[in-house]
């Protein structure tokens, strides 16, 4: 038939939809945290290294473009996380490299080795509870799919959700109907 879409391609415009996207991830990743915190979603609704396969395989079968968007927005996610606050973490690094800059002497050595153990154990036990969750949602979905929040949550903003915070009340809404369903 002869008929192909007819777009220009603008390499300044690439930059600033990648940018857009990039925003875009990082206040999702920021709702979410609210979420958590204000208690309409729980650790339970996390994912871990196997549910991100999971969600992974499955949107591999949708098509590479969609697959590059998934691992965008998983890139996004491990910048934004590691560098929160937390002593086991870069963030926590810098927190303590500012420590020393403004009061211009080290941290005590042993509050700070203690305060990197404690937050790596509490970030082990996270990422074991996580994992056991993915686990026990693969075995337990039924015909095949794995229903889980977050990837109702990737696929409103995926979609065009209008904007981060109607992600969060779609992500928010399918936290409750999952919790209702196991």
């Amino acid at each position: 038939m002869g008929v192909s879409p007819s777009y220009k391609f603008s390499l300044i415009k690439s930059f600033g939809y990648s940018g857009k996207r990039t925003l875009s991830s990082m206040t999702a990743i920021i709702d979410t945290f609210g979420l958590l915190f204000s208690g309409s979603a729980s650790v339970s609704n996390l994912s871990g290294p196997v549910g991100i396969f999971s969600l992974t395989k499955s949107v591999a079968t949708q098509g590479f473009a969609q697959l590059l968007n998934l691992m965008g927005l998983l890139s996004v996610n491990i910048g934004l996380l590691n560098l929160l606050p937390i002593p086991a973490l870069d963030g926590g690094r810098l927190v303590f490299i500012a420590y020393e800059a403004i009061t211009k002497k080290k941290p005590n050595q042993k509050v700070e080795t203690a305060l990197i153990t404690v937050t790596m154990l509490l970030l082990f036990a996270l990422m074991i509870y996580v994992t056991f969750g993915d686990v026990t949602s693969e075995i337990t979905a039924d015909n095949g799919t794995n229903l889980n929040a977050e990837s109702v949550y990737l696929w409103a903003i995926d979609k065009g959700a209008r904007n981060a915070k109607d992600a969060a009340a779609l992500y928010a809404d399918a936290c409750k109907v999952i919790d209702g369903y196991k």
